[in-house]
């Protein structure tokens, strides 16, 4: 049979939105920038080999 007390007071709007980061979030936060800097540090070493291998592509010309 269903209660009839009135339900409990609701958590605040902090309580419901704060939860502990657990080892996972960490683990997906450190994966997410290393693989960011990898992408970022292979970008500036294709542009790198284009304009040196390519100079007359670039604006300014020597």
């Amino acid at each position: 049979m269903p209660s009839t007390a009135p339900p409990s007071a609701l958590p605040s709007l902090r309580e419901r939105l704060y939860r502990r980061p657990l080892w996972f979030d960490r683990l997906v936060i450190v994966t997410l920038g290393a693989s960011g800097s990898i992408l970022s540090f292979n970008a500036l070493r294709q542009v790198a080999v284009a304009i040196h291998t390519a100079p007359g592509l670039s604006v300014a010309r020597h």
